[in-house]
């Protein structure tokens, strides 16, 4: 954030930050899907009731404080919190499902990703290239990868995407 730039969306004292992993230390009467002490994902899209925003933008999307900090509130934690797989799994790998993966996954479920489907994706950036591999997770009989670049293109010809180049 550069200052002079945001200061309508970012106020003294906000907390910024919308990619995050943490360890449940207190829920609420409501919550069913977690429990204290579970390792969770904490997805940076917050939903309830008809609003939403992302953590971390606060003015700018919704006023919810950030995730970098030593702890924070979840709101609509059943939605937003995903229980992290199997113990031993390392944080940086937990980290990369809090953000890209977790996008591409919403993608996904709007698109509606099923057995058979031919995807078209284009751009092959971290989160593009989620949406791919996901794609075939879901059952996808062919998924197409667009970029201008020919590195990430092959990055997406491993995964088995057809490949097209966007260069004009």
């Amino acid at each position: 954030m550069y200052s002079g730039e945001s200061d309508s969306a970012v106020k003294k004292g906000d907390i910024m930050g919308h990619e995050a992993i943490g360890i449940v230390d207190e829920i609420g009467p409501e919550v069913k899907s977690v429990q204290k002490g579970d390792r969770v994902i904490i997805s940076p899209v917050v939903a309830c009731h008809g609003l939403s925003g992302i953590f971390g933008y606060t003015q700018l999307t919704g006023g919810y404080p950030g995730n970098q900090a030593e702890s924070c509130r979840v709101p609509n934690a059943d939605i937003v919190l995903v229980r992290g797989p199997k113990p031993g799994i390392s944080p940086e790998k937990l980290l990369a499902l809090a953000d890209f993966t977790t996008t591409a996954w919403h993608g996904c479920e709007l698109a509606e990703v099923g057995k058979g489907d031919v995807v078209g994706v284009w751009g092959c950036d971290p989160v593009g290239l989620s949406i791919q591999n996901l794609s075939f997770c879901r059952g996808a009989k062919k998924v197409y990868a667009v970029d201008p670049h020919p590195q990430r293109l092959k990055i997406a010809e491993r995964l088995g995407c057809e490949s097209a180049s966007a260069r004009t």
